[in-house]
């Protein structure tokens, strides 16, 4: 027994020993020290990549903007990119050198501390009063490092980002990108189709939104942003939709849809009327004159509910505004500044010399019919709440068929709104020459 315990003391005392040896091999370097040859490592890894490392990029405020790609190579101190990204000076797909340092801050960090305009573009203020921007990162903490990609926390605003080594020249794959951009971009997408149900969605420059009826009748919406890749699209985050969970789409080729990757989820190629609805703007006709008289294109208990809007438009303020004006499409406020204004597709009133908005939502219903649905209220509505009588009244006899009356060629430019509820209540909107 004696010597049994004996031989675990020894065996006990060598470990101990042993993992102190360890300790101080471990730690018998200064941390600037430690910092410092991490520091190497990191510059050795980043600059041995001749193809370049790509990110993908999405700003704290990404749900204004959406998100994008950079490809960074690194050289002698110098980063050059490539994106994208479009700005005032330099359009997508254009290289720009500025300079880069790996330093040491509570920890290694990588810099992009010298200005380059389409990295920065979503880091520099957009006011005097909005200093944050997008909310965008140019210093990152460097979380850890392989071979193939880098961890980054950005210092600032906390999002985590990923640097992949590149597997082809920044050329080719930004070249890809852009390329299906250019198939996808100008197509709206209304409807997202998963588990055998449909979703209404709007598809917003990089944003998407997807629209849930609730119990109580009302709406729900959540937002995503994405990015384009090579042969689609990608999500900021997963989502899922009735048990499908999906981030990642690639194009159709041939249907055109959006298909889910490994998921049974696709957003449809938009029918004839969804597109035409979704980019541009349709405009009522009506004039009330006191000395030709009034005139409305529409059923006469429509023009009554615009005639009384119209007056009390004119008896607010004073006789000095007239409504002149009124459109369902394309937003022009939200075109100009999203910011302004968060709907893409509204109900706009012209008065005088300022514009009054009501958001809406499109959807094409059962044997084709079409759905416009009021949402909220938007740009200066506040002061022209006087106006939502009109807007109530299109909502409620939704939804309407719609006849092509005159075209073009090709070009549809007015279309007959019948409700389905009451064919008694119809009319027609029109779209304007260029």
């Amino acid at each position: 027994m004696r010597k049994l315990i004996c031989f675990f003391a020894l065996t006990i005392g060598w470990l101990v020993q042993s993992c102190v040896q360890d300790e101080k091999s471990l730690f018998d370097k200064p941390a600037t020290e430690r910092v410092n040859e991490l520091l190497s490592e990191y510059e050795a890894l980043l600059t041995g990549e001749p193809n370049g490392w790509m990110m993908e990029y999405f700003p704290g405020d990404s749900l204004s903007v959406g998100g994008y790609t950079y490809v960074c190579t690194f050289k002698g101190g110098e980063v050059t990119l490539l994106s994208d990204v479009s700005t005032v000076h330099y359009p997508a797909g254009e290289k720009v050198t500025s300079l880069y340092r790996l330093i040491s801050d509570q920890g290694p960090v990588l810099t992009f501390d010298t200005y380059n305009e389409i990295f920065h573009a979503f880091s520099e203020p957009l006011s005097s009063g909005d200093t944050d921007g997008y909310e965008g990162d140019y210093e990152f903490a460097i979380l850890k490092a392989d071979d193939h990609s880098m961890t980054l926390k950005g210092k600032k605003h906390g999002s985590i980002f990923i640097l992949n080594r590149m597997e082809e020249t920044g050329e080719a794959y930004i070249g890809k990108i852009q390329d299906t951009e250019s198939k996808i971009a100008p197509m709206p997408r209304l409807r997202f189709l998963a588990g055998g149900e449909e979703f209404s969605v709007i598809k917003d420059r990089r944003i998407l939104k997807f629209i849930y009826p609730e119990a109580n009748g009302e709406t729900r919406i959540e937002t995503v942003t994405f990015i384009y890749t090579p042969t689609g699209i990608k999500l900021h985050r997963p989502l899922t939709f009735n048990g499908q969970t999906v981030q990642e789409f690639r194009l159709d080729e041939e249907e055109k849809d959006l298909v889910g990757v490994n998921a049974a989820v696709r957003f449809p190629y938009p029918t004839p009327f969804e597109s035409l609805f979704c980019e541009t703007q349709w405009w009522f006709d009506f004039s009330f004159d006191t000395l030709s008289g009034d005139k409305a294109d529409m059923c006469s208990e429509m023009q009554g509910v615009l005639k009384g809007i119209y007056d009390e438009n004119t008896r607010i303020w004073y006789g000095e505004e007239s409504l002149t004006d009124i459109y369902i499409g394309v937003n022009g406020v939200h075109f100009v500044d999203p910011n302004a204004d968060p709907n893409p597709y509204a109900f706009v009133f012209h008065s005088g010399n300022y514009n009054a908005v009501y958001g809406c939502h499109y959807k094409t219903g059962v044997n084709d019919t079409w759905v416009i649905t009021p949402v909220a209220s938007g740009f200066n509505f506040s002061y022209y709440g006087h106006f939502l009588p009109l807007v109530t009244y299109v909502g409620e006899y939704s939804p309407y068929t719609l006849a092509v009356e005159a075209s073009a060629g090709e070009d549809p430019r007015v279309i007959k709104f019948s409700s389905v509820k009451n064919p008694a209540v119809w009319f027609r909107l029109y779209q304007r020459e260029d």
